[in-house]
């Protein structure tokens, strides 16, 4: 048996990261969860971060529920989150690069649909 790169090792641990947050936001109101970036490419590199997009209910404004879910996620790796609104969301699939760009090369882990 081969040993793993530090390439393989590092996506392994932020899939692994994946699994042990989604689960968590759903409990939490998460209603749809995309991964972006390097770990949705794949191509996760020893300084990698996770990269998601969460839609979930909030009655917070925008930069303190980026605080409160930042502070309440805080998981083994580096976590970068954005968590919009449903409206919010909507506007922002047409508005947003970051978001347009995530939609489109990105890999959703979590939907009602998906479960």
């Amino acid at each position: 048996m081969t040993a793993e790169t530090p390439k393989i090792t590092r996506q392994r641990e932020l899939e692994a990261e994946i699994n042990f947050l989604v689960p968590r936001l759903v409990m939490s109101g998460a209603t749809f969860v995309v991964v972006h970036g390097a770990v949705a490419r794949g191509t996760a590199r020893a300084n990698s971060k996770l990269n998601l997009i969460v839609v979930a209910a909030s009655d917070l404004p925008f930069k303190e529920r980026q605080e409160y879910f930042r502070d309440k996620f805080k998981g083994r790796e580096p976590v970068e989150m954005v968590v919009y609104t449903a409206a919010e969301f909507n506007r922002a699939k047409e508005e947003s690069t970051l978001v347009r760009h995530a939609m489109r090369e990105g890999r959703v882990v979590y939907s009602p649909e998906r479960g």
